[in-house]
């Protein structure tokens, strides 16, 4: 699902994926249980993912 991105930095609450050609890094938040909706819908636009892709990843991997 990491659609080419590559884990670039690790900060105290967060890791950072970026790849070539793309502005916008996409941070993951390991210490919050709850991330918001918008935080995920922007994730998915830049990684270049529907979100009916997302949610089958989601059924098939956890």
């Amino acid at each position: 699902m990491l659609n080419g991105f590559e884990l670039s930095r690790i900060s105290s609450s967060h890791h950072q994926y970026k790849k070539t050609g793309v502005f916008r890094p996409i941070p993951v938040w390991g210490a919050k249980k709850q991330i918001p909706a918008f935080h995920i819908r922007t994730g998915l636009k830049t990684m270049g993912v529907s979100p009916e892709t997302f949610f089958a990843w989601l059924e098939e991997n956890c």
